[in-house]
This record gives C-alpha cells, sequence and structure tokens, in this order.
C-alpha cells in the first residue's frame, strides 16, 4: 500500500471507531408509545429513548363572557316570551348605569327602589310607561330584581373579554421515572383594563411506568402522582370556573394530590389509552365553601399517527367522592398535532357533551351560569424535545 493512503485510511478507521462509539452510546430507537402526548389527560410514560428531556407551553383561551351573554340574552328572551310586558322592562333596564344598579341592590327594598329607578330611567329618556308596562315593572319581586340586575350587570361587561391560560412546563423522562413541573399562569383581557395575568398553582408530576413491544405496536401501564401547590392568587380561581378539568391548578384555597394510573395498547396507526385519577384537594387557606373536595375523572382516548401529523379525540368524565357537586359530567377534546423533529405543535378545541347542571361555584340566572364551564375552550400546546 502506498504511503499516501495511509494517513487516510487511518482517519477513515478513526470516524468508523467514533461512529460505533457513539452508537452503543445513543438509547434504543423508538418506543411504542412515542407521539402519545394527549391535550387534557395524563399519558403513558414514554421511553427515554423517545424523549429524555422536553420544554414546552400549553395555552388554552375561552370567550367565557361573551359566551355567558349569549346565553343569558337567549334566557331573557324566552322569559320575555312568556312573560306579559318582560321585553320593556329589560329594555329599559339595559340603560341604567351601574351606579343605579348598586343603589338598587343595596337598598332594603330592593324592588320598590328597581320600580322607582325604572320610572326615573324612562321620564329621563322622554319614552312615556305604557300601561303595559306598569303592569310588568308591579310584578317584579325582591328575587327577579337581584336576578336582573346580576343579568344586566354582565352584558353591560365588554363582548370581547377571554380567560386564557399560560403553562410552561419542563419534563425530565429517565429509566425508571418521568418528572413534569409546570407554572400555571391565568390572564384576562378586556377592552377596558387591558391584560392582566394571575400566578395559579405550581405543580408537579411523577410518574414510572413500562410499554412493552416494538416500535409500531406493544402494551404499557403507568402510576404517577400529581401535586399542586397554594401558590395561585384569588383572581386566578377564574381560569378554574371557565375550564373545570383545570381546577386543581387555578384554585387557590387548596393544596391538591391526585394519584392516577394509565394503561395503554399501541398498534401500528392508532394508539388507545384509559386512565383513573382520584383528585384530592385540601383547604389551606381563605374560606371557601369546603374543607376538603374530591372527585374521581376518568379519561380515554385515541390517537390516529398519521406519520407528521396525528389527530387526538379525547373524552374525559367526572364524578362527585365527597364535596363536589360542580365535578359530574362529560367533556370531549378533539385536536390535531404536527410533529417535525423534535418540535410539536398541537391545536384542539375542547367542549362539554351534553347539558351540564350549574356548579357549586356559579351564579346563575335562567339557566346561563356565570362561572360554570366555558361552552368552548381553545387548546395550543407545543414542545422541544432532546
Amino acid at each position: 500500500m502506498s504511503t499516501r493512503f495511509v494517513p487516510v485510511v487511518t482517519r477513515l478507521a478513526a470516524l468508523a471507531a467514533c461512529a460505533t462509539v457513539v452508537g452503543a452510546a445513543l438509547p434504543a430507537s423508538a418506543g411504542p408509545f412515542k407521539k402519545d402526548e394527549l391535550f387534557v389527560g395524563r399519558s403513558i410514560k414514554q421511553d427515554p429513548g423517545d424523549k429524555t428531556f422536553m420544554l414546552g407551553a400549553n395555552f388554552q383561551v375561552a370567550p367565557v363572557k361573551a359566551i355567558a351573554k349569549s346565553l343569558i340574552k337567549k334566557a331573557m328572551d324566552q322569559a320575555a316570551a312568556n312573560y306579559p310586558g318582560g321585553d320593556k322592562v329589560l329594555t329599559l333596564m339595559q340603560n341604567v348605569d351601574q351606579k343605579q344598579l348598586d343603589q338598587i341592590n343595596a337598598a332594603s327594598d330592593q324592588a320598590a327602589m328597581f320600580k322607582q329607578i325604572i320610572k326615573q330611567q324612562a321620564e329621563a329618556n322622554g319614552v312615556p310607561i305604557t300601561d303595559e308596562q306598569m303592569k310588568a315593572i308591579d310584578t317584579v319581586d325582591a328575587a327577579k330584581v337581584k336576578q336582573l340586575t346580576q343579568a344586566v350587570a354582565l352584558l353591560k361587561e365588554p363582548e370581547s373579554a377571554l380567560t386564557f391560560s399560560l403553562e410552561p412546563w419542563v419534563e425530565v423522562n429517565t429509566k425508571w421515572v418521568s418528572m413534569t413541573a409546570q407554572v400555571p399562569i391565568a390572564g384576562f383581557k378586556t377592552d377596558t383594563d387591558g391584560t392582566t395575568l394571575q400566578l395559579g398553582n405550581v405543580n408537579l408530576d411523577l410518574k414510572t411506568g413500562q410499554s412493552y413491544g416494538p416500535n409500531l405496536a406493544g402494551v404499557g401501564w403507568t402510576v404517577g402522582v400529581a401535586a399542586y401547590a397554594p401558590s395561585g392568587t384569588k383572581d386566578a380561581n377564574a381560569v378554574a370556573l371557565s375550564n373545570i378539568l383545570a381546577t386543581p391548578k387555578y384554585l387557590h384555597e387548596y393544596f391538591t394530590y391526585a394519584p392516577y394510573a394509565i394503561i395503554g395498547a399501541a398498534l401500528p396507526v392508532i394508539t388507545l389509552q384509559a386512565r383513573g385519577e382520584l383528585v384530592s384537594m385540601h383547604k389551606v387557606r381563605d374560606d371557601p365553601t369546603f374543607d376538603q373536595i374530591q372527585y374521581f375523572n376518568w379519561g380515554v382516548s385515541a390517537i390516529i399517527d398519521l406519520f407528521i401529523l396525528n389527530v387526538t379525540a379525547e373524552l374525559d368524565g367526572l364524578a362527585e367522592v365527597k364535596n363536589a357537586p360542580a365535578m359530574k359530567g362529560l367533556i370531549a377534546t378533539l385536536g390535531t398535532r404536527f410533529t417535525l423533529g423534535p418540535a410539536r405543535l398541537g391545536v384542539g378545541v375542547q367542549l362539554p357533551v351534553g347539558q351540564r347542571e350549574t356548579g357549586a361555584y356559579a351564579a346563575s340566572f335562567g339557566g346561563a351560569s356565570f362561572g360554570d364551564p366555558a361552552k368552548v375552550n381553545v387548546l395550543i400546546n407545543a414542545g422541544f424535545s432532546l
């Protein structure tokens, strides 16, 4: 062999040796639950070969006020249709300012004050009250006054009001345990007050589990527990009221722990999972309605894998265990996630299935609630894995 080729051969051999060492050091190839992330529920622990370290953020937004006002308007229209002259009273009330509404609520005889202010409002507008309107006004009692003033006050708020949350998180996944830390932030935006941010309950999720099978198929199990520190501010509670599944993250009065278990089956195109979780909330500050709240959250999901795109369908159910009358019903989540290398971006929609009763923390008028779960939550999550 010519001596001029010796350095080349030596270099190639060195490169081959390095490649062998690096290849041996790399973790095993993907496990059967490589793309098992869900929008709402917890998912099967992944193999470290799929994901060792990951950081990202979840974002959700609900036009709570706009939707609530739409429901209230519908309820008021229905009431007016069955209440002679009721539409006339509601029309007059929408011209009453907030100071007058407060004056009505503070009066010892609310019904009498209500009638007086409505008559004054009609005179100020130069619109005489008809006999039909007077009959409608005279039939309003104190209970109806309270409902009407609540409804009108809400109707006067900006239509563009939004409740949203931003939840940055980081996950470390080893062979035996996965640890995820999250810092929820509640946000509120209105035309008048702009955007304000409030801290939610910082939380930590620890889980362990095992999956069995090759890359394209297999089964797996996971057990874990999540804990939520009572770090949130009082105003952050509004997010818990707009998204019932986010309750432990934002009710600032409680320390919460939630043990859970998951089983799953992965096939070449679809991944199926089922979860059971007991949420136990314990009062540590302020004076909430209940010292302790417990409820069961179960969930089933299906993920259809379309290579770089997948489609996710989730169904969550809530059942009261102790002091949790608001925790009932079904919530569906539909979404799609784009995966390209280490980057993942998902967009989904969460909505209740069927009719829910008014929650324990909500006031209501005509079947529409202020503070019950929003009819629609838009979910966005993004992550980057190493």
